[in-house]
């Protein structure tokens, strides 16, 4: 496995705890899960053969062409440098995402908010999610633009288009 529940603990991805909490982090964190999302990432073959090359706890990749897309790492096409903060954080962002929108809460750093269905409720805090999400599509599409330039040495890439969601 990946992913811990220290890598919610702090950032942009925290995931707080309280008495509106209703969902355990640990149902999201498993290799099941992982593997799902590396899949449409980057494609079955490749994605198994990226899990293949995993090893210690919490697993890290030992190849140069895996440790290389991991974490941050940044690339050049047509003269645009382009910067990516890799497949750990693609996949703390799509874990978090599943997390948050399973609450009937709203997670902030500072707690958890019950939703409001009237008119005072904060569109700014139900939108945040989607701006996290959409955050984390664009870093998982630099994954996957990054391994398409270099199809050397990803043959099998053949991840899934990762779409945007919209706030309205």
């Amino acid at each position: 496995m990946i992913l811990q529940t220290s890598d919610f603990d702090a950032g942009k991805f925290q995931i707080s705890y309280d008495q509106n909490t209703v969902e355990n982090l640990e149902v999201y964190l498993t290799a099941d899960n992982e593997k799902a999302l590396l899949y449409e990432l980057m494609g079955k073959t490749e994605a198994d053969l990226f899990i293949a090359d995993l090893t210690g706890t919490p697993s890290i990749p030992v190849s140069a062409k895996w440790v290389d897309i991991f974490t941050f790492f940044a690339y050049e096409d047509i003269d645009i440098i382009t910067s990516a903060q890799g497949i750990k954080e693609y996949l703390v962002g799509r874990v978090y995402n599943q997390f948050v929108s399973s609450q009937s809460v709203i997670n902030q750093a500072s707690g958890n908010g019950i939703i409001q269905s009237d008119a005072t409720a904060g569109e700014g805090l139900i939108t945040k999610g989607i701006v996290l999400y959409n955050r984390t599509i664009d870093e998982g599409q630099k994954v996957q633009y990054y391994m398409h330039l270099t199809s050397a040495t990803y043959p099998n890439f053949k991840g899934l288009a990762l779409e945007f969601r919209s706030p309205i």
